[in-house]
């Protein structure tokens, strides 16, 4: 498939260097360059959090989500 991509003209220059000295094509290197890439990403997506769910009753009694306060005050320990 033929597309259209812009690339900076230094960085241009430096992958044609690097393709002679390779002795492969400019396309190989770009191709080469974005498979590394995305490989390299989709390597370094995490996988889905699944989180243990304990008991299924919901909320602790005194547990109000809206105050902020008293449910730091519960995680410190403090009540």
């Amino acid at each position: 498939m033929r597309t259209t991509i812009r690339l900076e003209e230094e960085l241009l220059q430096r992958a044609k260097r690097l393709a002679r000295q390779r002795g492969v094509s400019l396309t190989d290197i770009i191709r080469e360059s974005v498979e590394g890439h995305v490989s390299r990403a989709a390597r370094a997506t995490p996988a889905p959090l699944s989180l243990p769910v304990a008991g299924g009753g919901g909320l602790l009694p005194g547990v109000e989500l809206d105050d902020m306060t008293r449910l730091r005050d519960l995680l410190d320990g403090s009540l």
